[in-house]
C-alpha cells in the first residue's frame, strides 16, 4: 500500500512538471488564457534580430555534443535537432558548423522528458 502511495505521488509530481511546462509553452506562444485575453509581446517591425548567443560565454565544461545530448536523454539525434529547432535548447554552433550544447538545459530536458516518458 505505501508502494503504490508512493508511486502516485511520484507519477502526480511528473504530471504537474508536465503541466507547468505545457503552461510556459502556451503563454510563449500568445494563445489565449482562461479569460480570452492574449498574453502576447506587441510586435516591433523596427527592432533588430535577436543577437545569437555566443559560445565563447561558456566553458568547454558546460558544453556537450549533440551525441551526448542523445546518450543523456537516451533519445535519437533527429529528436534533439527538432527540439532545437523548437528552440527547447540554446543554439550554439561554432564557425566550422559543430554545435554545442548547453549540459544545464539538457539536465533540465532530462527531467522533465525523459521522466515523463519513463525512460529515466
Amino acid at each position: 500500500m505505501i508502494r503504490l502511495l508512493s508511486t502516485l505521488v511520484r507519477l502526480a509530481g511528473d504530471i504537474l512538471a508536465c503541466l507547468n511546462h505545457i503552461v510556459q509553452l502556451l503563454q510563449a506562444s500568445g494563445l489565449p488564457d482562461s479569460a480570452g485575453k492574449i498574453d502576447a509581446p506587441a510586435k516591433n517591425d523596427t527592432a533588430a534580430p535577436p543577437e545569437k548567443p555566443d559560445i565563447d560565454a561558456y566553458t568547454e565544461e558546460e558544453l556537450c555534443t549533440v551525441g551526448e545530448a542523445c546518450l543523456a536523454m537516451n533519445v535519437s539525434r533527429s529528436h534533439i535537432d527538432r527540439m532545437r529547432n523548437r528552440e527547447e535548447f540554446t543554439k550554439l554552433e561554432h564557425k566550422n558548423g559543430r554545435v554545442r550544447l548547453v549540459k544545464a538545459e539538457v539536465e533540465a530536458a532530462k527531467v522533465w522528458y525523459s521522466k515523463r516518458k519513463g525512460k529515466l
